[in-house]
């Protein structure tokens, strides 16, 4: 670099001094066709002895490109393939956490120990309707003891929420809670209530039931508790209106697709297992609502 500014003074002085020398000879044409000449030059003079700094940040500038690094070509070390452009990877997205399987069942009995052994770790049962159907205090012992966990469920009939009003709804609240604690359910469990038809199909009344019943059952047992068994549209529904806080999507009437969101989603049903007719679930989160005893 040292070089090329020497270059640069030399030049300029050479030019300023033809310039004085030709002042008393040539005329004032000659002289201003120099000057342009001279400063036509110049530029490039100037490029060639460009400073250290300049260069350096373009250098630093193409490094810091946004060019991927995958996409930068190496130079191939000895005994290894030259390193071929490759598109950036995606960051990986979010992980769900792992699924839980369980079962539900009514009136049939498996064994709780042949469940677990089959690798369900939870049940969903109905908390009443009476013996076989309702979940017993010795039942939920056995289930626990099994090492398995308990979901509770409330339906009396497939129209608990789409018939009646707000009392309705208070009406069906204490009734669950008052079973699922005499089952030895915890006081902070959810209970899942039922909307065991096609919402699709709900009338506009149906539908103003559902919300009210939905409101009812909260003031109760606490909104935080609510849980909502259904089809995507029921579910989808308490879920803008806030009108549940835990979500179990049935296999019938989930419009092809599943609710990532849904805490349970049935995706089998009729199933024999364990000596008994159940239902298959799987919990999408670590946390679904389930209490009992299990190891």
């Amino acid at each position: 670099m040292a070089r090329h500014r020497a270059l640069l003074h030399r030049y300029l002085s050479l030019t300023l001094r033809k310039i004085s020398d030709l002042r008393s000879k040539a005329t004032a044409e000659s002289i201003a066709g120099l000057v342009v000449i001279a400063f036509l030059f110049l530029p490039i003079a100037v490029s060639i002895a460009g400073t250290p700094s300049s260069k350096a940040g373009a250098a630093h500038a193409t490094k810091h490109s946004a060019q991927h690094p995958a996409a930068v070509h190496r130079k191939p070390v000895h005994g290894q393939p030259a390193h071929r452009a490759t598109k950036p990877r995606s960051m990986p997205s979010h992980r769900p956490a792992p699924l839980h399987d369980g079962v539900d069942y009514s009136y049939s009995r498996p064994d709780p120990l042949q469940l677990r052994s089959a690798g369900k770790s939870f049940v969903v049962r109905y908390l009443t309707g009476g013996a076989p159907k309702a979940l017993s205090h010795p039942e939920a012992h056995a289930l626990g003891t099994a090492g398995l966990h308990i979901v509770s469920n409330y339906e009396e009939s497939t129209s608990d929420l789409t018939s009646g009003g707000f009392a309705h709804g208070v009406a069906l609240g204490k009734e669950a809670d008052a079973a699922h604690r005499a089952s030895g359910g915890p006081s902070k469990a959810p209970i899942y209530f039922s909307a065991d038809s096609s919402p699709a199909g709900w009338s506009h009344a149906e539908w103003h039931s559902f919300h009210q019943n939905l409101r009812g059952i909260a003031s109760v047992i606490g909104a935080k508790r609510v849980g909502l068994y259904g089809g995507t549209l029921a579910l989808e529904t308490a879920r803008s209106h806030r009108l549940a806080r835990w979500y179990w999507q049935s296999l019938g009437w989930r419009n092809g697709a599943w609710l990532g969101w849904a805490h349970l989603q049935q995706h089998d049903i009729n199933a024999s297992l364990g000596g008994g007719t159940v239902d298959n679930n799987r919990a999408t989160a670590g946390n679904y609502g389930q209490w009992g005893a299990a190891g």
